[in-house]
């Protein structure tokens, strides 16, 4: 065979192990010569292991496609392990070669029932979508910490375990939403993504955020949801402008979700429409049309008492009266949300109240360098760097630095400067 015509047999999964041979040895064979001498629970756990859609594993996987403990699935697991037909990691993760993953999806129609691979398939899919619904709740100020009454296969005991679990899995937990909508679970699939609205501020350049929030905003349409709708519609405007730099789509968007959000009589969605039009036209360079979508979203706010949003508007609106040349009245709107994040009784707490306090101490320094006030800048700046630092987003952290360094460069501290402009390349 030429070399093209085997890469031709190979790119056909059902005929990829008939393929292959060692010496005079089919590698089905060798494989079957393994799983012939496997314990039924065994042999089972490798036919089920081969719908996990991600490339690596956890013991929790294979004690959600089973049904049993995370010890019993471990104690199979390492059967395999010993077999030859698992791989164990040094960081406590399994890998299954994709042609043993071939294998064991063959004898899995060969052997096993329809209705218990199905099964099996259920339980799998909604292991990996509860848990991330679990996770990302960490970061919503409604939920934070599980119900001391939910029993993961995986502790989710700190914000930290959650967001690593949510990066790790999320090779299999994505497949596993899309796997939920194609399939009509609607439902799972709005509740899933509605509790990973502040989690993506960790993970923004992660690269499938709009899908994620795409796939909602259908299943909230379909369901005729008009709250869901408007909830998922502006945290898809936030995707594709932050994400994707799609900043008039992320316009449609929010107008869509505003449309949804007055449907449902929700004066929070109707808020963060606004706020999301005015954060994409932010991105396009106009401040003027900021400044009226982040009115808008302040009055409506201010008149429902309702804050959650009224911090990012407030913070738009400054930034958009810096760039028309009002920079002290851009730091006055900006010492309000300090003021308001200050107070003992402040509405927003926790991981969000961070994350709009690193923003808005962000702006403060903007505004002090847009009025040459190049020492107060570069403490701002450097106030946020470690706030964002220790909150986890990165990609904040790295602007802020940027802008620490030009302040630094304003006051002839260029050493300093330097080792900014260093830390962004680490």
């Amino acid at each position: 065979w030429t070399v093209d015509h085997l890469v031709r047999r190979l790119a056909d999964q059902e005929r990829r192990l008939h393929a292959l041979t060692a010496g005079d040895v089919r590698v089905e064979a060798a494989f079957e010569l393994s799983y012939r001498q496997l314990t039924t629970q065994a042999a089972r756990m490798l036919r089920l292991l081969s719908l996990v859609p991600g490339p690596d594993m956890t013991a929790a996987y294979g004690a959600a496609l089973t049904a049993t403990s995370i010890f019993e699935a471990e104690d199979v697991m390492e059967e395999l392990v010993e077999a030859g037909l698992l791989q164990a990691t040094f960081t406590g993760r399994y890998q299954l070669h994709d042609l043993l993953r071939l294998f064991g999806r063959d004898r899995l129609s060969r052997e096993e029932d329809a209705d218990d691979r199905a099964a099996a398939e259920g339980r799998l899919r909604y292991w990996l979508t509860e848990t991330a619904t679990i996770a990302g709740r960490w970061y919503q100020p409604k939920y934070g910490a599980p119900a001391p009454s939910w029993r993961g296969l995986d502790p989710l005991h700190s914000p930290e375990q959650a967001r690593a679990w949510l990066q790790n899995e999320a090779p299999s937990w994505l497949p596993a939403l899309r796997s939920a909508a194609h399939r009509g679970e609607h439902a799972q699939v709005v509740e899933t993504v509605h509790a990973m609205e502040w989690f993506c501020d960790l993970w923004v350049h992660w690269g499938h955020w709009p899908e994620v929030f795409a796939l909602a905003a259908e299943s909230a349409a379909a369901l005729d949801d008009p709250y869901m709708q408007a909830f998922h519609l502006n945290c898809l405007s936030w995707a594709v402008s932050i994400c994707e730099q799609r900043h008039r789509e992320a316009i449609e968007r929010a107008e869509q979700g505003l449309e949804h959000a007055r449907r449902a009589q929700d004066v929070h969605q109707q808020a963060s429409a606004l706020m999301h039009a005015a954060n994409g036209y932010w991105h396009l360079g106009d401040p003027r049309a900021v400044a009226e979508k982040a009115l808008a979203a302040i009055d409506v706010s201010e008149a429902a008492e309702y804050y959650e949003v009224w911090p990012q508007a407030v913070r738009l609106y400054g930034n958009a009266l810096r760039l028309l040349g009002r920079a002290e009245e851009a730091l006055a709107e900006h010492q309000r949300i300090i003021a308001f994040l200050d107070r003992r009784d402040c509405p927003v707490t926790g991981h969000v109240a961070a994350i709009f306090r690193t923003h808005t101490i962000q702006s403060l320094g903007q505004d002090c360098a847009a009025l040459g006030r190049w020492r107060e800048a570069a403490d701002h700046f450097r106030d946020a760097q470690v706030q964002s630092s220790d909150i986890g987003i990165f990609h904040k952290e790295a602007e802020q630095l940027l802008h620490l360094a030009e302040a630094l460069v304003e006051l002839g501290e260029t050493e300093e400067a330097r080792y900014c402009l260093r830390q962004i390349l680490v």
